[in-house]
């Protein structure tokens, strides 16, 4: 279906939208004290390093004031930017239920929905549309 509309402000204070890139978007839907979100995020981070051209952002629905999340973040070895969804009201507007969730989009469409963690190479393959 079509991504809901939301925008959220990065760590390093950039407003990222539905619209903010054309093509492909990776979303990651994560929070620092869940632990399937903390085992992925070495795998994001490969995937990110590996594909600098896609736009990937860990969405964290983090209760925490901003630098706390930006150096828990660091701490984690997050490479990529990370939004904060402190409401959860885009998190819920994608109707994510469980953590980690990965959403794909591409041109304003949901072309893919991972619920639980993600590999390097499953993400590719969501990204590279071949994902089942």
């Amino acid at each position: 279906g079509p991504v809901p509309a939301f925008s959220l402000t990065s760590l390093e204070g950039d407003t990222v939208d539905q619209d903010t890139h054309d093509g492909v978007v990776v979303l990651n839907f994560w929070f620092t004290s869940c632990p399937p979100c903390r085992h992925e995020i070495p795998e994001l981070a490969a995937y990110h390093e590996a594909h600098p051209e896609v736009p990937l952002y860990g969405v964290s629905v983090d209760r925490m004031a901003g630098p706390r999340l930006a150096a828990m973040s660091r701490k984690l070895g997050i490479n990529y930017p990370v939004l904060h969804d402190m409401s959860s009201q885009v998190a819920g507007a994608f109707g994510v239920s469980l953590f980690p969730t990965t959403v794909v989009f591409h041109d304003g469409h949901i072309a893919s929905v991972r619920m639980g963690e993600v590999t390097r190479d499953s993400l590719a393959a969501m990204v590279d549309g071949h994902a089942h």
